[in-house]
């Protein structure tokens, strides 16, 4: 029987071996930069979620300041009418009644009434909009925790020394470098 013959199914083992570590490798490398990646894009936008967070913070600090220097004013009609979301149709009027400064509102009573009651319902709908959006914030940062989680899990499982890939390429180049030394020696002889 040739040597020849023996060996050279050996040595194309040895190569397809060799190529499928290689192949597991690389395909270990590209799990682990698309992980990274990943990551970098998430750290991206909680960074400008975060700067969106802050620039809200200071604008509504600076909106609380403004009015805490309101409140410190004397009250008038203007200065209280003044934060109303809708003009009221009638004229307000301040006017004692039974020796107490009374506001007042002269006009029609009706669309008075439908006026006061247009901006109760506009500030209950505030209200309901603020609490929908502090719930949805709320969710937000928890996905966002969530999906940080889930790419510190890709890098590790990407990157780890256990995964299939990581183990196929281990044992694909071990085997293949000691079929393929083993069959180049005999050749040799």
């Amino acid at each position: 029987m040739n040597p020849h013959k023996v060996y050279i199914p050996l040595i194309v083992l040895a190569v397809a071996l060799a190529v499928l570590g290689f192949v597991s490798w690389l395909k270990s490398h590209d799990a682990l930069r698309d992980a990274l990646a990943q990551k970098d894009v998430l750290m991206q936008q909680k960074a400008d979620l975060q700067e969106r967070i802050d620039a809200a913070g200071k604008a509504e600090l600076k909106a609380i300041a403004d009015l805490e220097t309101e409140r410190k004013k004397p009250a008038t009609v203007e200065t209280v009418t003044k934060w109303l979301p809708y003009p009221i149709p009638g004229k307000i009027d301040v006017q004692p009644v039974n020796g107490v400064p009374t506001l007042t509102v002269s006009g029609d009573p009706a669309a008075n009434l439908q006026a006061i009651q247009d901006m109760e319902i506009k500030c209950l709908e505030c209200q309901t909009r603020l609490k929908s959006r502090d719930e949805q914030y709320s969710d937000l940062q928890k996905q966002l925790a969530l999906s940080e989680q889930n790419a510190k899990n890709w890098e590790r499982a990407a990157g780890h020394k256990t995964g299939f890939w990581a183990k196929a390429k281990d044992w694909g180049i071990r085997i293949g470098f000691a079929a393929g030394g083993y069959a180049a020696g005999r050749l040799g002889r």
